[in-house]
């Protein structure tokens, strides 16, 4: 079994930002994960930061447990190279579970 390298990430301001991320996780041969983003990230720019859209996936959730779970599953199963995720105001408590 490997050790899973995954991120976890909340960027609230400009998505741009993270492009470099994107780009670096997209050479592995794991998902990019993006959860909840705030608007669908615009192709051509994914591409020419050279990201590949094949290892990229968009989950949209429709509430905070859901949220929850699906970030916790994502950082937890192996599968994914980068977990980016947009989330709520969380109280400190429930951060410090992620």
């Amino acid at each position: 079994m490997y050790q899973a390298h995954t991120a976890v990430e909340s960027i609230v301001s400009d998505p741009e930002q993270i492009l470099p991320l994107l780009a670096e996780a997209s050479g592995q041969s794991r998902w990019i994960t993006l959860i909840n983003p705030p608007a669908l990230p615009d192709r051509q720019v994914l591409l020419h930061a050279g990201i590949d859209m094949h290892k990229v996936r968009i989950i949209h959730t429709h509430n905070r447990h859901q949220w929850l779970k699906t970030l916790s599953t994502c950082v937890c199963n192996g599968l994914n190279s980068l977990v980016v995720a947009w989330p709520e105001l969380l109280s400190v408590q429930r951060q410090s579970r992620l």
